[in-house]
């Protein structure tokens, strides 16, 4: 009879070490997925802030009539010839362009063939893949194409 009890120990016991480590790697996969989840939360606010910044670059260049010389935003900027470049880091802090995690770009390309359109690209980039880029032009009479 000593024999049974002991033999049915063992099994509850096994038993319960296996229902123990199911439910251990059970929660290290939840909190990988809430991980992960929260990462990606993280990165959308950042590009909708920075989907933001380049809806007011592209309004700047408008109102200023293919200029943007004249807006606060050129302030946090780096300029090299007719190309500016915003670098931020993954908390949406201003940083050099060589720490930069995200970093967005506007580049006045100037008239187009006919003269009566400014054009610009702006472009946001996250690490060396570009997330997008696109074209804004300004009429001469100051409307957007």
């Amino acid at each position: 009879m000593t024999l049974r009890k002991t033999s049915l120990s063992r099994a509850f016991f096994l038993e319960l070490v296996l229902v123990f480590v199911i439910f251990a790697v059970c929660s290290i996969i939840c909190l990988q997925v809430f991980a992960a989840s929260e990462q990606e939360r993280i990165r959308s606010l950042a590009m909708t802030e920075l989907g933001i910044t380049s809806q007011r670059i592209a309004e700047a260049f408008k109102a200023d009539g293919g200029d943007i010389n004249g807006s606060d935003l050129v302030d946090s900027a780096e300029r090299v010839g007719s190309l500016y470049v915003w670098s931020y880091d993954k908390d949406l802090n201003v940083v050099e362009r060589e720490e930069a995690y995200f970093t967005l770009t506007f580049e006045a390309a100037g008239s187009d063939k006919t003269n009566r359109v400014e054009v610009a690209t702006i472009t946001l980039s996250e690490g060396s893949s570009e997330l997008f880029s696109y074209d804004v032009g300004v009429s001469m009479s100051g409307a957007v194409r």
